[in-house]
């Protein structure tokens, strides 16, 4: 059975500078939806320099962004819903910009590039969930660091974290081109020239950032 997605999980994993909770004052007015307007100031999110999920703002004391306010122009390019452009940005996943439906508290997907929006969670615990199993399953993403060599396959690490956001959210992965199946086919992909036999490389300390994501 998954957490219960706190605070005090996401400092499991995070250090405390790392999470960010939002005051009340920084939320957009059209943010009506009580659930996610106590989530972003009881529980927060991430923000990690150099990591696969990047935060709306770097300070909590900045106010988050409306869909309209981050691009004007957006309804003349992407087919949106009603009352999209007052949906609140909460962050970017492998280049996509994620928003939250203020009214209904369900997260959408902006895909770069693409003219139209496609569905992530029904709320936003589900992404609290996912990013804090991500930052905990570090070293299976990234590799080891420096003096470290647990001999595991990386491919079939990837594979079983993959498997356990899949039983979380089995909507998340059922497109192969979505958002979050890209994320982890990228991960993937980069540990194709490894092998058990042939370690991969380790690091100097820090978590190594694949290719895609830098």
């Amino acid at each position: 059975m998954a957490p219960q997605v706190t605070y005090e999980l996401l400092r499991s994993v995070f250090a405390e500078d790392e999470v960010l909770r939002f005051p009340e004052a920084s939320l957009p007015a059209s943010l009506t939806h009580a659930p996610s307007r106590a989530y972003l100031t009881t529980v927060g999110l991430p923000a990690v320099y150099n990591w696969l999920f990047l935060p709306p703002v770097w300070k909590a004391g900045e106010p988050l962004k409306t869909v309209g306010e981050v691009n004007p122009y957006l309804d003349d390019m992407v087919d949106l819903p009603e009352g999209a452009p007052d949906w609140t940005v909460v962050g970017e996943v492998a280049d996509d910009v994620l928003a939250l439906d203020g009214e209904s508290g369900r997260l959408w997907f902006f895909p770069n590039g693409e003219d139209e929006i496609t569905p992530c969670f029904d709320r936003i615990e589900t992404l609290g969930l996912f990013l804090y199993v991500l930052q905990r399953e570090k070293a299976a993403l990234y590799g080891p660091e420096d003096g470290e060599d647990d001999g595991l396959d990386p491919r079939a690490e990837i594979d079983r974290v993959r498997e356990e956001l899949r039983a979380i959210e089995p909507a998340a992965f059922a497109d192969p081109e979505g958002t979050w199946a890209r994320l982890l086919q990228g991960f993937e992909d980069e540990w194709t020239d490894f092998s058990v036999e042939e370690p991969a490389p380790l690091g100097d300390g820090e978590f190594w950032v694949p290719p895609h994501l830098r």
